[in-house]
């Protein structure tokens, strides 16, 4: 597979939040925004793939990361932290975005839930890509205690969320998704709260923005028989699913996973 980085023409800077200097990458230009949030084991450049092909299709594309990961600093200590949904709120309102579109993965889905659920007037649509949600639901948190594989060491991670697939036949994607891993973590004095409150079936009831739920068909953490536990909340929800693909679709799969997420946007 072909390695790519965020194309030139995503400038990068350095936004001033709330105690935090947040790095951020966007696209620029007159097309609709849209918002990607990473997952808990990446940053920004997890979504190469998807900055430039969104880009080509005349989207304005802003990814950054999140507080306390890869090149953002928290300034304030932990218990001091504001929700990454505020976060994005501030971001939006820096760069004066009218409306925009999320698309959150593993983790960055629990905040895309978090924002979709408290019915902000800007958000255009979501999409919720391989991730348990995070939920705060018994049903949910036994069925994730049962499947769970080891998540210690970072080859632990490697084996977890990386497809045998992708791993046999792209080795030198593998070492890359490792790279960013392994810089995931940045000097910061406080870690980012991800969500206002915990994620549960009834705040899925209350989204009602147009939705899309992508599953990896081989993710050991939110395979699909996970995901639709607690999808079918979620009031006329499109749920894909990308066949051989790990947690990380989006990064192993991009042509699939695009051709999804271009096909709702446009719609």
């Amino acid at each position: 597979m072909e390695m790519t980085v965020p194309p030139p023409e995503a400038a990068a800077h350095y936004l001033p939040l709330a105690g935090a200097t947040v790095y951020c990458l966007d696209t620029g230009g007159e097309g609709q925004p849209v918002l990607l949030l990473h997952p808990n084991t990446g940053t920004s450049e997890s979504w190469a793939f998807q900055i430039s092909a969104l880009a080509s299709h005349g989207f304005r594309v802003i990814a950054f990361d999140r507080r306390g990961c890869g090149r953002s600093i928290c300034e304030v200590p932990s218990g001091d932290v504001p929700p990454c949904a505020d976060d994005i709120e501030a971001i939006a309102h820096i760069l004066g975005l009218q409306s925009y579109f999320v698309i959150g993965a593993a983790a960055g889905a629990f905040v895309a839930i978090d924002l979709a659920s408290c019915r902000p007037s800007r958000l255009r649509g979501v999409v919720f890509a391989m991730s348990n949600g995070g939920f705060s639901e018994p049903e949910i948190e036994t069925a994730f205690e049962r499947i769970k594989p080891p998540y210690d060491t970072i080859r632990d991670k490697m084996i977890a969320e990386l497809s045998p697939d992708y791993r046999a036949r792209s080795p030198e994607g593998a070492v890359r998704w490792l790279e960013i891993l392994e810089n995931r973590n940045s000097r910061a004095r406080g870690w980012p709260k991800l969500l206002r409150s915990p994620n549960t079936f009834s705040k899925l009831a209350r989204i009602e923005v147009p939705t899309l739920v992508i599953a990896g068909g081989a993710d050991m953490l939110s395979p699909p028989s996970l995901m639709r536990m607690w999808v079918k909340y979620v009031r006329n929800a499109q749920f894909k699913v990308i066949h051989d693909a790990g947690h990380c679709a989006h990064w192993e799969r991009p042509a699939d996973f695009n051709e999804i997420v271009l096909t709702f946007l446009r719609g």
